[in-house]
């Protein structure tokens, strides 16, 4: 067993492992790819790696629990504010091209600082449902992180590719990638 953790240590922990994560280029490239492709979500993505990681084992319907927590705030507020941002990346006829560049950044700013609010809601239900964390080895975290991925679900309310080159498993084995760059991260 290890030490407990608070919600507000969690939050700044998986906040923190996630933006170290996510500055890899391997990394950022795989989740933008499950995330524009596959209509998977970037937070839930490293939450269940990250919940893993740090010991806890939650069953699918805690998962569940956890994603129903945060869709709402994510559909109506960090994919909408995603959707603006991208309108806003391609120059606008007849409008200044700064200003166009100075509204993407506050876009970028806001998008950010909602994630950051998911990612927190993330981790205060993790440490309020999870339980106790255990210690795990490398497999079977990786193991459980697996669980709380197969818990997540596709998100089909956008069209999405359902079988591509690499058959109808590709987000399942981008998360098998996902699971691997995040590892060779945390030993480097």
């Amino acid at each position: 067993m290890t030490e407990p953790m608070t919600e507000e240590a969690a939050a700044e922990d998986f906040w923190t492992w996630s933006l170290a994560v996510y500055d890899r280029a391997s990394v950022k490239d795989t989740l933008l790819v499950l995330q524009d492709r596959y209509q998977q979500n970037v937070n839930l993505l490293l939450w269940s790696i990250w919940a893993a990681r740090k010991g806890w084992r939650l069953a699918p319907e805690q998962v569940v629990q956890i994603v129903a927590a945060v869709e709402d705030f994510t559909l109506g507020g960090v994919e909408r504010l995603r959707e603006l941002r991208r309108y806003f990346s391609v120059p606008k006829k007849g409008f200044p091209y700064d200003a166009i560049i100075a509204i993407r950044a506050d876009l970028l700013r806001l998008e950010l600082e909602t994630e950051r609010l998911i990612q927190h809601r993330l981790a205060a239900l993790t440490v309020e449902l999870g339980g106790e964390r255990v210690e795990e080895d490398a497999p079977d975290a990786s193991a459980s992180a697996r669980v709380h991925f197969d818990s997540i679900g596709p998100r089909l309310e956008k069209p999405v590719i359902l079988v591509d080159e690499q058959g109808p498993g590709s987000p399942a084995l981008l998360f098998e990638s996902l699971l691997a760059l995040t590892v060779s991260e945390e030993t480097e």
